[in-house]
């Protein structure tokens, strides 16, 4: 019952970082969209400039959400799963830290997209476990079999050559080891 609840937990949160991840894919697909090391700076210059009335176009609007909800993505890795992985107050370094965890205006758009595509897939991984968890405990009263183990090893195994699958073609995008 525990494990069941577990993943039912998990698949919700996946699937609301899977919709946050996929808005995120499109605001940073707006062109002119800051990127790299420097992008904070732009971003703080173009908003700085819409707020004495220049017009500095659409992306600043995107961008800051996109900043908001990659500050937001940062702020929840801090607490992963419900536990406080860095208990305290929070050093420039470790924010930095979470910062890059998550797709943000400091990558590059390429960087970014990739990164939302692995997270996304490990999101609907997570899903997906949930999912056929249900399925079991719905055809078993409510409980999960148990014949759910060996469903679940079956599961991982089709979630890790997916995301093998993947991760050799985000490697093949920057011309990395195949």
């Amino acid at each position: 019952g525990n494990e069941h609840e577990q993943l039912k937990v998990a698949a919700e949160s996946s699937s609301q970082l899977f919709s946050q991840l996929d808005l995120l894919k499109k605001l940073y697909a707006t062109p002119n969209m800051p990127e790299g090391e420097l992008a904070n700076g732009i971003q703080q210059v173009r908003s700085g400039l819409k707020s004495i009335g220049i017009d500095v176009g659409e992306e600043v609007g995107a961008a800051n959400l996109a900043s908001s909800i990659s500050g937001k993505m940062a702020l929840l890795t801090r607490t992963a799963e419900g536990k406080n992985l860095m208990p305290g107050a929070m050093s420039d370094f470790e924010q930095k830290i979470l910062r890059n965890l998550v797709p943000s205006l400091e990558q590059t758009a390429e960087g970014r997209v990739a990164l939302i595509d692995i997270m996304q897939a490990m999101a609907k991984a997570r899903m997906r476990f949930s999912e056929e968890a249900n399925k079991m405990a719905i055809a078993n009263r409510g409980i999960l079999p148990p014949e759910w183990d060996a469903r679940k090893v079956r599961l991982m195994k089709e979630e890790m050559a997916r995301i093998a699958q993947l991760n050799s073609d985000i490697a093949n995008r920057f011309k990395g080891a195949r």
